[in-house]
């Protein structure tokens, strides 16, 4: 092999690696911001799942994500009307802008860099996670209370129909209640 033979197997080598790296930083990117939005107190549930839907959508090679609303609704099974307010609330909330070229063609989703808000979020996990590890070590005093014993339960008397033997049918066992036969046999000579 020439020199510049092994340049060029080394130039692919090292591109492969750097497109490698970079594959795997989008993806860190989009689970974090995954994440951060599934965590974000103040968005309603339907925003949430629309807002790890348009996540999924993003390409990694391009940075677009261009789903029509109505292939959200459908692929989310929700109603066109409730995407749109959750596509709302996620703007509101600052996690998305909405980007409209041309009515024929669907709107464009950029995922905006929301540090303030997800350090936000962070810190109210770590405070929630710390919280309940201190209830765990420490658990709070119980209010002194007696020993509470509930009272005996009276003993269940059996129901009529307990002992008897059901093979027959319920006229069956009516009759032999009120003193007729309960003999099939005697029955079907009656014409029963």
């Amino acid at each position: 092999m020439s020199g510049s033979e092994v340049s060029v197997q080394v130039r692919r080598r090292e591109e492969k690696r750097a497109a490698e790296r970079n594959r795997k930083s989008f993806t860190s990117a989009k689970l974090d911001a995954q994440d951060w939005i599934m965590c974000d107190p103040v968005l309603p549930v339907n925003a949430k799942l629309v807002g790890i839907y348009l996540l999924s959508c993003v390409n990694s090679e391009t940075g677009q994500c261009n789903p029509a609303i109505e292939t959200i609704a459908d692929d989310l099974s929700l109603s066109k009307r409730v995407v749109e307010r959750a596509v709302a609330d996620l703007k509101a909330a600052g996690w998305v802008e909405v980007r409209r070229y041309d009515r024929r063609k669907s709107n464009r989703y950029v995922f905006v860099d929301n540090r303030v808000r997800a350090t936000a979020i962070d810190d109210r996990r770590a405070m929630l996670r710390d919280a309940r590890r201190e209830l765990r070590l420490d658990p709070p005093p119980m209010a002194a209370r007696e020993h509470f014993d509930p009272p005996p339960m009276a003993a269940l008397d059996p129901p009529p129909m307990a002992a008897k033997h059901l093979n027959g049918t319920p006229e069956e066992i009516y009759r032999s209640e009120k003193g007729g036969t309960s003999n099939q046999y005697a029955l079907a000579s009656r014409g029963h």
